[in-house]
C-alpha cells in the first residue's frame, strides 16, 4: 500500500534480497542478447558472469553436472574477457 499525499505510506516487501544483476537471469543465447541490448556491451560481460556463476550454483547443488559442463564454456569465455 503507497500513498502519494502527505499521508502515511506503508511499503511491505515480503522475502525480499538484493542479489548482483544477472543472478537467476535466463542464459540462453537470446536471454544474454536481450542483457547485451538492455545494457550495452560495456557492462554485458559482468551481468554474463554473474548469471552464470548463479545458474552454475543451481545446478552444483542439483548435481546436474551434464548441464554444468554445457555452461563452462561460457564461464571460461567470461572470464578470459574480463582478464584481457
Amino acid at each position: 500500500m503507497a500513498q502519494s499525499n502527505d499521508s502515511l505510506v506503508i511499503l511491505h516487501w515480503g522475502d525480499w534480497k538484493l542479489d548482483s544483476l544477472g543472478v537467476d537471469f535466463p542464459i540462453t543465447e537470446n536471454s544474454l542478447k536481450a542483457l547485451e541490448d538492455s545494457f550495452g556491451k560495456s557492462d554485458i560481460n559482468d551481468i554474463t558472469l554473474s548469471s552464470l556463476m548463479s545458474r552454475f550454483e543451481l545446478l552444483s547443488g542439483g548435481e546436474k553436472f551434464d548441464k554444468i559442463f554445457e555452461i563452462i564454456p561460457k564461464i571460461l569465455d567470461s572470464v578470459n574477457y574480463r582478464n584481457s
